[in-house]
């Protein structure tokens, strides 16, 4: 079975429009935002944060994946308070297989520290376009998933996951899940503008885990 061409949240970054000397970017209220990078722990003492990069899965990837790093104007994320964010990526640099990023404003270990676990994100309009035939995970997960054959609702696109084969979109179904893979000979519709994916399901796949 063939896969759909698929992207993460590989990007390009487009340039960023500011307000007069204030350095804040101009962001629509309706933005989405998708996750770029999670900062997993300090790394020295100048508030360097060992990184896992999400955009990236071949060296040559990755070596555009850290120019684009580098051409952010803004990133944002999550404080504790559940505020939204911004800071800018002033190095970026790979350490033994490792994504190091050094953020503005963070220069010691303990403010390092409070970013543990945080996720750097982009606004969705920096993405560039999916290819032909491509999706990125963001506009898969909430699309409802519909029965081709009979149009039955199946359920919601909650999580998009790798298991090393054909990816697997995680449905929310009722009062389970349900993993359907996500290739041209089940999934066989997409409508993105609808936040629809129509699917021919093998016998006893939608049961399964019931």
């Amino acid at each position: 079975m063939d896969s759909h061409s698929f992207r993460g949240c590989r990007y390009e970054i487009k340039k960023a429009v500011h307000t007069g000397s204030s350095g804040l970017v101009k962001i629509a209220k309706e933005s989405r935002y998708v996750t770029i990078a999670r900062l997993l722990r300090p790394r020295g003492n100048r508030g360097e944060l060992v990184a896992e990069n999400l955009n990236s899965e071949t060296s040559e990837a990755q070596d555009d994946s850290l120019k684009n790093f580098l051409k952010l104007d803004t990133v944002f994320f999550w404080d504790s308070n559940q505020q939204r964010q911004e800071t800018a990526i002033e190095q970026a640099w790979v350490h033994r297989g490792r994504l190091i990023l050094k953020l503005r404003g963070v220069d010691s270990i303990g403010a390092a520290e409070r970013l543990r676990n945080i996720n750097l994100q982009i606004p969705q309009e920096y993405l560039e376009p999916a290819p032909d035939n491509g999706y990125y995970f963001e506009d898969l997960i909430g699309c409802v998933v519909h029965d081709i054959e009979d149009g039955h609702l199946i359920g919601l696109v909650e999580e998009i996951l790798e298991p090393g084969g054909p990816l697997l979109l995680q449905v929310k179904m009722d009062n389970h899940e349900v993993l359907i893979p996500f290739v041209k000979d089940i999934c066989v519709e997409i409508a993105l503008g609808e936040k629809t994916i129509r699917v021919r399901m093998p016998d006893g796949l939608e049961s399964l885990n019931s």
